[in-house]
């Protein structure tokens, strides 16, 4: 079982090598089977490793050393670089390579015509590797370079559309960001070598245990490096104030959004929490700072998304949402419900966003809301997929998987006593489902005679649209928890979830209800008001992000260029190109003596000799 785990990272590499080199030379299918064969392998290993672990019993270790890399001594520190898995870390490689998989599988249909696919192949392929490389890290270090290539390879696909100029200006603002955070990730790393001697998951936590014994000065670095790992976090995962670029990385292909939202570079910041949650719960400051910024993205993503008209930034808010509910959970240590909630948002969300792009691949390149949803004929396996995402988006009740990962972090919010947060939670439920529902009802039933037909099947597009529902359902969850080992583990005949399950149904109908009041019933009264004063007011400071973007531009870009427009002719620059201008003039001075006649070149010798002769008869005179 040790070496099978290599086949998990190097099988995408080698397919991303493959592809860069002989995306030329072989036909379309040998490229294809290139690209999709390491992805299969990743997984085949995944599932393989898996079994073991069920037949060894391993799943209750939560460190559990599969491969050293190499080890790297400096100063007696060892930095312990390698490999592991636990049950978190199995739980997240599975969804990594089955999401993976399945949506580079709709890819191949997806891209068919478009330009330099096999570079995008190529990327995808590297891009989840490095998502691997991040999860199955033992130490801090290791992470960080798996969560680098993330990044640059997120760059290269969401610029992926070159050819618009707001395309590459949107994926080097998103690249700008989320290098803000990562910077800040660099720090947490160093502080943590500072303070433990070590990078190592497992030697932190135990020497963690000892913190009470500690100085005031050593528990001031924690809190520093608590910080530090908070906003790499929120940086990553698109938390406020951090939150503006995931809508602009909607320029990309739409596989790469699914992809990006589902379970890779969103999701690493949740993992980064879970997996240093031991030195976070010594912070519980901290902790409290998580819970708030998670609520406040919460309600604001909610609001965005509701005034929005573009389909893939309306599910790109509802990604930081839902993200905004794994930072709440994170906040009051509930960590099984957020990474059980992490796991079904990435099947409903890739669904989601799968099936936004065949409805766009569909209107040529249409992403307008009402625009798509003016055309009359829409494909009937493409209303029932996005109906099945929708419903487990709202965490619509009983039938659907995100319903019961939801009631998990309520749940938790209620035992601990937190009334604010969960009343914050119900009014997201209303919110989810009123901006979900409108999407749904002004793509498919903003006519009055909806007209449904049959497109004809492709396995390749639609076999994982067809997984993706499944696993969007109670089916997917059942299979989640058994593959995980995390259970809804609450008493069946507890009378506070069964309120609470029951009221946040209610919220969920409700806001279903409103929606389709609003946009589905084609009413006198609805048109009104969302064409009142009020709304059109809402819609411009929600549209904008409430203004965020221009902060920014007014409180850093502004600046930027204002110091760098001073600093074109920088004192730096003077300073180095000095000793070369005076090197220029005595040359020109060298130049203008050597004249050509002797006569001249004889009167600077007398003048020489007879300056050299009287330094050296007034030193003679003055020191002998």
């Amino acid at each position: 079982m040790n070496h099978i785990i290599y086949l998990t990272i190097l099988s995408p590499v080698i397919s991303f090598l493959l592809l860069t080199v002989f995306k030329k030379t072989f036909s379309y299918k040998i490229n294809h089977a290139f690209g999709i064969s390491g992805l299969i392998l990743s997984l085949l290993s995944t599932i393989y490793t898996y079994k073991i672990f069920i037949q060894k019993n391993l799943l209750e270790n939560f460190n559990y050393p599969v491969l050293t890399i190499f080890d790297f001594n400096l100063n007696s520190y060892n930095l312990f670089n390698g490999l592991f898995l636990d049950q978190f870390s199995l739980s997240m490689l599975m969804l990594i390579t089955i999401i993976g998989t399945l949506v580079y599988t709709y890819s191949i249909s997806y891209m068919e015509f478009k330009k330099n696919k096999f570079s995008f192949f190529a990327y995808i392929n590297f891009f989840i590797s490095g998502m691997i490389l991040l999860i199955l890290s033992n130490n801090l270090l290791l992470m960080y370079i798996g969560w680098e290539v993330v990044g640059l390879f997120s760059f290269l696909l969401i610029g992926f559309y070159n050819s618009k100029i707001e395309n590459g200006i949107n994926s080097i603002k998103t690249f700008l960001i989320t290098r803000t955070s990562d910077i800040f990730l660099l720090f947490s790393i160093l502080i943590t070598h500072y303070i433990f001697g070590t990078l190592n998951f497992e030697l932190i936590k135990i020497k963690s245990i000892h913190f009470h014994n500690w100085s005031i000065i050593s528990s001031f670095n924690l809190y520093i490096l608590s910080f530090c790992l908070l906003i790499g976090s929120i940086g990553k995962s698109a938390q406020v104030p951090l939150h503006i670029w995931l809508s602009k990385a909607m320029v990309g292909p739409t596989p790469v959004s699914a992809l990006i939202h589902a379970a890779t570079m969103v999701t690493a910041g949740v993992y980064l929490i879970i997996r240093t949650h031991i030195l976070l719960c010594l912070c519980p400051k901290t902790l409290e700072i998580i819970s708030i910024i998670g609520v406040v993205t919460l309600i604001l993503s909610s609001f965005c998304a509701l005034f929005e008209k573009d389909i893939k930034k309306i599910l790109a808010y509802s990604t930081i949402s839902q993200l905004g509910y794994m930072f709440l959970s994170l906040g009051i240590q509930a960590w099984n419900a957020a990474f059980l909630h992490l796991i079904n948002h990435a099947f409903f969300k890739a669904l989601l966003f799968l099936s936004a792009g065949s409805l766009i691949n569909l209107n040529n390149g249409e992403k307008n809301i009402f625009k798509l949803g003016s055309i009359k004929k829409k494909p009937l396996l493409l209303y029932v997929f996005f109906l099945i995402g929708s419903s487990s988006l709202v965490s619509f009740p009983i039938i659907t998987s995100g319903f019961y990962s939801k009631e998990l972090i309520l749940y938790a919010l209620l035992n601990q006593q937190h009334t604010l947060f969960l009343l914050l939670g119900f009014s997201s439920i209303f919110l989810t489902s009123l901006y979900t529902f409108r999407m749904f009802f002004i793509l498919f039933h903003s006519n009055q005679s909806i007209n449904l037909y049959k497109k004809r099947m492709t396995l390749i597009h639609d076999l994982p649209l067809l997984i993706l529902a499944i696993c969007s359902t109670v089916i997917g969850y059942l299979i989640i928890c058994n593959v995980t080992q995390f259970y809804y583990t609450t008493n069946i005949f507890d009378n506070k979830k069964s309120i609470l399950e029951i009221v946040s149904s209610i919220f969920c109908i409700f806001g279903i209800l409103c929606a389709y009041f609003l946009w589905g019933s084609n009413n006198i009264f609805s048109k009104k008001l969302l064409s009142s004063t009020l709304v059109s007011n809402f819609k411009k400071l929600f549209y904008t992000q409430i203004g965020l973007e221009k902060i920014y531009t007014y409180i850093l870009v502004k600046p930027f260029f204002f110091i760098t427009s001073k600093l074109r002719y920088d004192p730096i620059s003077i300073i180095c190109t000095f000793p070369v201008k005076i090197l220029k003039k005595t040359n020109n001075l060298f130049l203008q003596i050597s004249s050509g006649y002797i006569r001249w070149y004889i009167f600077l010798i007398m003048t020489s000799t007879t300056y050299l002769l009287y330094i050296h008869n007034f030193l003679c005179t003055t020191y002998l």
